[in-house]
């Protein structure tokens, strides 16, 4: 909308609310407000969680749960993304369960903590043990 210099000129702020008023509170020069500006909408589209896409050999991937629990690494095209969700133009399902994390990257921790402790001995702690 656009106002002539006139009408900005003329603009004023509303008065605060009376006492009596069910008004509580009211957005005035001062005071903070969180509020969502909505840049685009994009009808029907797949999104996720920013944390839940990963790189993978440079390529953004997703780790989508199977119907036996296990998650399987897969390729996805990106759309649009905002500060919190990414749009999934390819790759992904409505409907399927992604991860927010790589459950790879633990399983690969657990088994070269495990190697670590396996071939370590407490004899091997001691100074002078081989």
């Amino acid at each position: 909308m656009n106002f002539t210099d006139a009408e900005r000129e003329a603009a004023q702020l509303p008065k605060p609310p009376d006492e009596d008023s069910e008004v509580s509170t009211i957005l005035r020069p001062g005071l903070l407000a969180d509020v969502e500006i909505q840049v685009e909408k994009i009808p029907s589209a797949l999104h996720v969680p920013n944390q839940a896409v990963m790189r993978k050999d440079g390529k953004p991937t997703v780790f989508v749960k199977l119907a036996n629990g296990k998650f399987q690494a897969r390729e996805v095209q990106l759309g649009k993304a905002s500060e919190s969700v990414m749009v999934i133009t390819a790759g992904l399902k409505e409907g399927e369960e992604v991860a927010l994390s790589d459950p790879t990257a633990n399983k690969n921790k657990q088994q070269n903590t495990e190697e670590k402790k396996s071939s370590s001995s407490p004899s091997g702690m001691l100074p002078g043990a081989k």
